[in-house]
C-alpha cells in the first residue's frame, strides 16, 4: 500500500503543504468580508432589498392616511382628532418619502420589478368583484410602477444596477 504525503503525520517534508481534505478553521457559518472593492455580502444586500420593499407600502399607506385626513371622510364621530391625525399623516408621508429617496433608485427599481407583476392579481380581484379596474389616481400609480418596472428591467439587463 502506498501512502501519500497527506496521509502522514506532520514532518519536515509536508509542513506547510495544503491538505486538499482540510477545511480552514472559522470558514463555516461565518460571513466573509467582501473580496472585491465595493462588494458586499449577499445577506447585507438582501437585508437592504427587504427593507426597501417595505418602504413602498408604508409610503402608500401614509399617503392614504393623509388623503383621509385632508378630505375628512372618516371623522364623522370624532372630528376633533382630524387636525392631529392630519399632521401625523403628513409627517409620516414626508418621512417615508425621504426614506424612499435615501434608499436610492437602485432599490426602488428592484422593488418595482417585484411589485408591478402583482397588478395582475389586483385586476383579477377587481373583475371578480365587478368593480372598475382603476380609478384615475390608481392609474397614475400604475403608470409610475410600470415605468419603474421597465426602467428596472432595462437597468438590470444593461448592468446599470445589480441585485
Amino acid at each position: 500500500m502506498q501512502v501519500s504525503r497527506y496521509d502522514t503525520e506532520d514532518t519536515d517534508q509536508n509542513v506547510g503543504q495544503a491538505n486538499p481534505c482540510s477545511i480552514p478553521v472559522g470558514s463555516i457559518g461565518t460571513m466573509q468580508k467582501p473580496s472585491a472593492a465595493g462588494a458586499e455580502p449577499a445577506a447585507a444586500r438582501m437585508l437592504k432589498l427587504c427593507s426597501s420593499l417595505s418602504l413602498v407600502p408604508y409610503l402608500l399607506a401614509a399617503a392614504y392616511a393623509l388623503k383621509l385626513g385632508a378630505r375628512g371622510e372618516t371623522y364623522d364621530t370624532q372630528p376633533q382628532n382630524r387636525n392631529k391625525e392630519l399632521f401625523v399623516a403628513g409627517l409620516a408621508t414626508f418621512y417615508t418619502a425621504f426614506l424612499v429617496f435615501a434608499a436610492g433608485v437602485r432599490f426602488l427599481l428592484l422593488s418595482l420589478i417585484i411589485y408591478t407583476p402583482g397588478t395582475v392579481l389586483f385586476v383579477m380581484s377587481r373583475r371578480e368583484q365587478g368593480r372598475r379596474l382603476f380609478s384615475p389616481p390608481e392609474l397614475v400609480i400604475l403608470a409610475i410602477a410600470v415605468i419603474g418596472f421597465v426602467a428596472g428591467i432595462v437597468a438590470l439587463a444593461t448592468g446599470a444596477i445589480t441585485i
